[in-house]
């Protein structure tokens, strides 16, 4: 189970030499200036990332949303292979903010916070979860070497640490380096990822409820590619979950 959640390093020539002067770059950044809380931007002396005030508006906010029919995920093409998805919070600006923070700017400590919250608010509503195991959706290896990590990797991370549940981070693969989602159409974006997937080694999910995680689902068209590799090489559910969903 180690090695299924080990998160592997990019690598290439230059890449080791960057990723240590941008840690002691962004290390004496957080030594000189004080923690900001990544909603309201006030300075806090708490050891996280959000202050106590906004942790609270973030548990309120929770709201375990889902999605199990063929009427909300009406522009896929064909058939669901994904049993429902479940998205956590509503897609305010906030969470929109949070999650573009968890992407794009260094968020793997927000990441795993976010990660963690989950695991406390669906360890109650989804007492069943623990039986199953978290397939985080995977980034191409140049979009990862690109952002340094994978941020559905982060999330189940910070699950895991609150549910006792295998995290399989060597199972899916996407061999297609992709379009960004964002700013595609429906139809754009179900044609981006078809078939972008594909299984390495299926053992781990072999007649087992699969979690797939993603930080955003919107149409739901990598969700449908990747519970399609899953189902195929032998995953006897798939259940999809999410930080937020926007409104379509």
């Amino acid at each position: 189970m180690s090695q299924s959640i080990l998160i592997k390093r990019a690598s290439g020539r230059q890449r080791p030499f960057r990723i240590f002067w941008n840690s002691v770059f962004f290390g004496v950044l957080d030594f000189i200036y004080p923690s900001i809380c990544s909603l309201c931007r006030r300075s806090i002396d708490e050891d996280g990332p959000v202050c106590c005030e906004c942790r609270k508006s973030l548990i309120d906010d929770f709201r375990l949303t889902s999605y199990d029919n063929e009427s909300h995920f009406k522009y896929l093409k064909e058939k669901i292979h994904f049993n429902k998805v479940h998205a956590c919070w509503t897609f305010t600006p906030q969470i929109e903010a949070l999650i573009h923070i968890v992407k794009y700017q260094r968020g793997r400590k927000l990441g795993k916070y976010l990660g963690r919250i989950m695991g406390e608010r669906i360890r109650e509503q989804l007492p069943d979860l623990s039986e199953s195991v978290i397939v985080p959706v995977p980034l191409h290896p140049v979009r990862r070497r690109e952002r340094g990590y994978n941020q559905s990797e982060i999330l189940s991370l910070g699950i895991a640490e609150i549910i006792p549940i295998q995290i399989s981070t060597n199972v899916l693969i996407r061999k297609k380096h992709t379009k960004t989602q964002t700013l595609l159409s429906a139809k754009e974006r179900q044609d981006n990822v078809q078939d972008a997937f594909l299984i390495r080694n299926g053992k781990a999910i072999v007649n087992r409820r699969v979690v797939l995680i993603d930080d955003i689902v919107t149409t739901g068209a990598t969700m449908q590619q990747c519970a399609k590799a899953l189902i195929r090489a032998g995953a006897e559910s798939v259940t999809g979950l999410a930080l937020a969903r926007p409104v379509l």
